[in-house]
């Protein structure tokens, strides 16, 4: 992370300068910015509006997560593990079908950890998207995808320099002590936009319905974001952003009882750093809305296991992952026909650290690789392209994708300890096998709809999806006792998806309805095996299910 912390570094002392400058040219106005929930509908358009979502939502005031924006969504549920820990389900699935987006840069790619840790008090937008939409964004979005975008830089008229901002605080219905702020700041003229924005949150003594404490639910963020963009021409700009975030969170979900003692889980410092550079052009060599995005994240994720005791101390276990990559995109006008393009390549790489609490010695043991994998890589190369047709009220939209990905997996399974643990009818599959695998996904949609009024628009989607199996899948297991073993012959799961539905819109209401059906083949899911441990625990793995709706 200290490259990019480097960064930060002069990025801040730069927009302290020019902030602080600009100042004399105009008076501070603050003023509240809410976000744009849209969704990614197929609506009918003319080819001089392009874009392909409709307002869904906008928000009185900012906020501050993915949770907040999207909690109003009928259409988006979210499976609740703690305030901080919460993410966003769509048609039954969760990250590991619901893919998050910041811009063309994909979320945990290798793994599913929380996406709530990024903030939003830089985002004009967040789309949504339902069905299956490999086509459009990549692999994993089964059931649909949520994809954040920034906002967009504003330039004056004249090298006075322009400043404005917005200040947000709430607290939360259900915590008896804890606030959350965000605030930014901008000076912008006709060359230079900068912009600088944060938040900080904390919340403690949580109370359910009947007025009873919630155990473990405290949660602390704290984030800031700096930006700045450089018009090179009336129509294109280059851009410069970094982010960093921090949360320390507990689990109130995740409270269990053994042998009489509650254990919970504690993730005190999970924190990310993220950059993108990028440069946009309205008009690029006969093509529109060119734009080239180069990213990187680097994240830590802690998932740590306590008991409510004396010496709570049981086990710390951590996550790193780094993750580069870029994409290019644009579209081209030809009569009746807009063509779009894009090309984007990321990687992500994982390594993992697990260590035990010794209570006889009350010391820590070492650090070691943690149950399943040393450490990981996962990669995409992608193409796609897309046709929006409209002929008068009907419209049309074809879509393909192509994408290779690539897993490089090192594997710590402790194949000695889990055979003396699960019965000979596993052992077979409790190998220390390492996994350097290619895959070559397709995906193709296709849209047919008709504008019969603005408050009627009839449609027909058909579309597919695929997946490679996440590490954990793959290689969690459990040798302490032996109640999960690991299935590396997993196969990639697939699905098609049929919608049939409506949209319309009656003056400032907007409304959705849609009938769909989703087929999955070698659906990924976690199950009981039927055998058990010879202590007599039954044994979990992660299996292909031959068919599932």
């Amino acid at each position: 992370m200290k490259a990019l912390a480097r960064l930060s570094l002069c990025l801040t002392s730069l927009i302290v300068v020019l902030v602080m400058s600009c100042s004399v040219f105009a008076d501070d106005a603050i003023v509240l910015e809410p976000v744009k929930i849209t969704e990614s509908v197929p609506v009918s358009q003319t080819l001089a509006e392009p874009s392909q979502t409709v307002d869904v939502v906008k928000q009185a005031v900012q906020p501050v997560s993915l949770t907040e924006a999207l909690e109003q969504e009928f259409f988006v549920e979210f499976q609740k593990s703690g305030e901080y820990s919460s993410e966003p389900y769509i048609r039954g699935r969760g990250t590991k079908g619901v893919p998050v987006y910041l811009e063309g840069m994909r979320l945990n790619a290798g793994h599913n950890d929380s996406t709530n840790l990024f903030n939003l008090t830089d985002v004009e937008a967040v789309e949504v998207y339902r069905g299956p939409s490999a086509a459009t964004l990549g692999m994993g979005a089964m059931s649909g995808a949520v994809v954040v975008k920034f906002k967009q830089p504003e330039f004056a008229d004249s090298a006075d320099f322009v400043t404005g901002g917005f200040f947000k605080a709430k607290t939360s219905l259900f915590s008896t002590s804890g606030t959350s702020t965000a605030l930014g700041a901008r000076a912008y003229n006709d060359r230079f936009n900068i912009a600088i924005s944060g938040g900080l949150s904390d919340y403690d003594d949580y109370e359910d319905g009947d007025g009873d404490d919630v155990l473990h639910s405290n949660y602390e963020t704290s984030n800031y974001n700096l930006s700045m963009a450089m018009k090179i021409t009336d129509d294109s700009y280059f851009y410069i952003r970094y982010m960093n975030d921090k949360a320390d969170s507990e689990d109130p979900f995740s409270r269990y009882q053994s042998n009489g003692i509650w254990f919970y889980t504690d993730r005190p410092k999970d924190e990310g750093e993220t950059c993108f550079i990028g440069y946009k052009d309205a008009q690029l060599g006969g093509l529109q809305n060119f734009h080239l995005q180069l990213f990187g994240t680097d994240l830590h994720y802690d998932l740590n296991m306590k008991k409510e005791a004396a010496v709570s101390e049981v086990r710390e276990l951590f996550r790193d992952s780094e993750t580069r990559g870029g994409k290019v995109s644009a579209e081209k006008e030809l009569g009746n026909h807009l063509l779009s393009f894009s090309g984007s390549y990321s990687r992500m790489e994982i390594t993992n650290g697990v260590r035990m609490y010794n209570a006889a010695t009350q010391s820590w043991g070492n650090w070691m690789s943690a149950f399943g994998i040393t450490d990981g890589e996962i990669s995409s190369t992608m193409v796609t392209v897309a046709d929006d047709m409209v002929y008068g009220k009907a419209f049309f939209n074809l879509a393909g994708g192509y994408e290779l990905v690539r897993r490089k997996v090192h594997s710590n399974v402790n194949s000695t300890s889990l055979s003396g643990l699960v019965p000979a009818e596993l052992l077979d599959q409790v190998q220390q096998k390492d996994t350097n695998e290619r895959d070559h996904l397709l995906s193709v949609s296709a849209t047919a709809g008709y504008e019969i009024c603005p408050a009627f628009i009839p449609y027909v989607k058909v579309s597919n999806a695929s997946r490679t199996p996440y590490f954990n899948e793959s290689y969690g297991n459990n040798p302490s006792n032996g109640s999960q073993v690991p299935n590396q012959e997993l196969d990639n799961e697939s699905v098609w998806g049929v919608d049939v539905g409506f949209d319309g819109r009656v003056g400032g209401l907007y409304y959705t309805s849609a009938f769909y059906y989703q087929d999955y083949s070698d659906y990924i899911e976690l199950v009981q095996t039927g055998y058990q441990t010879t202590g007599g625990l039954p044994i979990k793995q992660y299996v292909n299910l031959d068919d599932a709706t």
